[in-house]
């Protein structure tokens, strides 16, 4: 899962107490380790804060950022509801209760409700407009109202890549690969050095046929981003359409380097190397070339068998 931080809050620092004795010393001792990434010490601190102060809805929803960013979602999602029951407004509760429901729990129906509140109390910010967009498209499968929460969030921040960026993978998702194309050029102008805004761009243009230019964005986005293995993916795909096998063979090793946590990615990886080297024993020059190209087959042939046997 990957961890999201709590930036939607706007902390206003209170001068730093050796000895913590207020509300606010330890809230800005919380903030700090938060921000610092040490999420077990901002705990604490936002638990000490709670005591003295335990009806204030601002430190149970720190509190829940803090949870959340250690994988305590089920405490998280505690401490965003007692929030709300305080302070029934108080929008990024919603939002990050939804992000619980929805990713965490797959509560499809309390995931809504809560981007719905959210939405409904901030509708001109566009980040809950894309994150409710993200959600119909994904979980709930209404293109049209995923849609209509894309097109409201570029029309209120036209200067947010991730607008177009999210707009462009739910159409690419629904099969428009011209208009995601778009997109992900609208995508790239705004922010020329985001990786995945190439890789998106370079898989429109694989999908359009257009091998050799995806192959670009591929090459871009893998300089930005040298560990992308969805990338070292895409390109192996290119070139072995553009008859390149040896460099698609170099890409999906690179892909099996990196591990990839989805055992279908690793598996695909290791088939299609097989299926390289099995092309490349027939080309070969000579006996020997072709039958160290069928022996590297064989031993990819074998890991994916053992990868299938895993997912019995």
């Amino acid at each position: 899962m990957k961890k999201r931080f709590f930036l939607l809050f706007v902390f206003i620092p209170a001068a730093f107490a050796v000895f913590p004795e207020t509300v606010d010393d330890y809230f800005t001792i919380g903030d700090r380790y938060f921000l610092a990434g040490r999420f077990q010490e901002a705990r604490l601190a936002f638990e000490a804060a709670i005591s003295l102060n335990p009806d204030n809805a601002l430190l149970h929803a720190v509190l829940g950022a803090a949870l959340y960013n250690m994988n305590e979602p089920m405490l998280a999602l505690e401490s965003f509801s007692r929030a709300i029951e305080l302070d029934n407004t108080f929008v990024e509760a919603y939002h990050w209760r939804a992000i619980i429901y929805e990713k965490i729990l797959h509560d499809l129906v309390n995931a809504r409700i809560n981007y719905d509140m959210a939405v409904y109390l901030e509708p001109e910010n566009d980040i809950y407009r894309r994150d409710r967009g993200n959600f119909l498209s994904e979980a709930v499968g209404d293109f049209i109202s995923a849609m209509v929460d894309f097109d409201r969030a570029v029309e209120i921040d036209p200067l947010n890549f991730l607008n177009f960026q999210q707009r462009g993978v739910t159409l690419a998702r629904y099969g428009f690969y011209e208009l995601a194309l778009d997109d992900f050029n609208a995508a790239i102008r705004l922010n020329n050095e985001n990786a995945a805004n190439f890789f998106s761009k370079g898989a429109m243009l694989y999908y359009l046929e257009r091998y050799e230019e995806a192959l670009k964005n591929f090459n871009i986005a893998l300089r930005l981003d040298s560990n992308h293995y969805g990338a070292y993916s895409r390109r192996g795909h290119a070139h072995f359409r553009l008859g390149m096998y040896h460099a698609a063979v170099l890409d999906f090793s690179e892909m099996i380097r990196l591990k990839p946590t989805n055992i279908a990615d690793y598996r695909m990886a290791y088939s299609s190397r097989a299926f390289l080297f099995r092309l490349l024993a027939d080309q070969a020059d000579n006996p020997e070339q072709a039958a160290y190209y069928r022996n590297r087959a064989h031993m990819d042939e074998q890991v994916v068998a053992r990868l299938d046997g895993q997912g019995e």
